[in-house]
């Protein structure tokens, strides 16, 4: 018994080939779908962990619960502060610098109570920056090794605070804003 194989059609090669390759292609698509859906999601999770330590922060705050030190790098910190605040920061066409100081910045301190307050400097420094309406607007996150230890710096090109105001600004429930809590700078002891 003699078996005949026979080829396929060529065109009906290039039909199926065709096939494989769009099937590829909505194979990568679906991939990229999910994980851009995984790294959104990985995103709440890390906004909803970082409200659970301000909530935590505020009624430690209101307990006089001591601060939660631990090492931690600071440059890594800052850098996630930045990542949080990145929408509101695009969206009012704020230009954001980071200038750290090399390699890792190892502190000890209480990593979300940091974290807050540099958030606060930060959409205080964007909101400042957004009633002006001349020139550009930068804000400058830094940090620099000193003699006496590290120096977190964050300056914008904004008005400032009054000169009445500075010396009130880490005092919990203070607030100059119609709509702020005084809770920004109070979760720091200054």
């Amino acid at each position: 018994m003699r078996i005949r194989v026979r080829a396929a059609r060529p065109e009906a090669r290039v039909g199926a080939g065709q096939d494989v390759d769009s099937s590829t292609r909505s194979h990568r698509r679906m991939h990229a779908s999910w994980t851009i859906a995984r790294e959104a999601l990985a995103s709440v999770v890390g906004d909803v962990d970082r409200a659970r330590d301000i909530s935590e922060r505020i009624c430690e705050q209101m307990k006089k619960s001591p601060s939660r030190k631990q090492r931690l790098d600071l440059n890594a910190a800052l850098n996630e502060v930045i990542a949080w605040a990145q929408n509101i920061i695009v969206r009012n066409g704020v230009s954001v610098h980071a200038r750290f100081a090399d390699g890792s910045l190892l502190v000890q301190g209480d990593r979300g109570q940091l974290q807050q307050v540099v958030m606060n400097l930060v959409l205080n420094a964007v909101e400042a920056m957004g009633l002006v309406e001349t020139g550009g607007r930068e804000l400058l996150v830094s940090t620099e090794q000193t003699a006496s230890g590290v120096l977190v710096a964050v300056r914008d090109s904004g008005p400032g605070i009054d000169p009445q105001h500075r010396g009130r600004v880490f005092e919990s429930f203070y607030t100059t804003k119609i709509n702020g809590a005084g809770m920004g700078l109070a979760t720091a002891d200054p």
